[in-house]
């Protein structure tokens, strides 16, 4: 049985879903309060995932943690590796799909930079996290190369798809 705050979760969720429903996904992060309390956050996403047909990812990084929020950093990598990276395939491939890991679109640059990669036919398969779409970070593992724009948190990622999926990557 849910605690009264997971119930106020799970209809905030529901109402979300109301209010996007085209949205492929549904994220929860949690915050600070929310990890004092020790709500179940896992359990309630588990749940509307069910419920709703459609994934509701739990991200448990209370105040984002750690120094200079590091290890928020690293606890949603491991929930963007661990519950997404593999779990869909892209509609197409090529033979030049790359991946952008730790672009965050700062001011546009993002755009420039596709521009300039499109224009030198590469395919930008995926952003993480600048401009993604949920289903652009359920197929990662498709890149043949990932190109780390931020190495202090990106890197741990483009790491793990290297390690499980044999895509190598560069820091640029």
């Amino acid at each position: 049985m849910f605690l009264e705050e997971q119930k106020k979760l799970k209809e905030a969720i529901i109402e979300s879903n109301k209010e996007y429903p085209f949205a492929s996904a549904i994220y929860v992060n949690s915050t600070c309060t929310t990890g004092l309390i020790g709500d179940d956050v896992d359990a309630v996403c588990k749940e509307m995932t069910e419920e709703l047909g459609k994934d509701v990812v739990a991200f448990n990084t209370p105040g984002f943690s750690g120094v200079s929020q590091s290890k928020g950093h690293h606890i949603t990598n491991d929930a963007v590796f661990d519950r997404l990276v593999g779990t869909k395939e892209p509609p197409k491939t090529t033979g030049y799909d790359i991946c952008l890991i730790g672009e965050y679109n700062i001011d546009g640059d993002l755009w420039v930079l596709e521009k300039y990669l499109t224009e030198m036919g590469l395919n930008i398969l995926s952003r993480f996290s600048g401009d993604a779409s949920h289903d652009e970070l359920c197929w990662m593992h498709r890149s043949k190369l990932n190109l780390v724009r931020c190495q202090r948190s990106a890197t741990y990622i483009a790491d793990l798809i290297e390690e499980k999926y044999g895509v190598p990557y560069k820091k640029s």
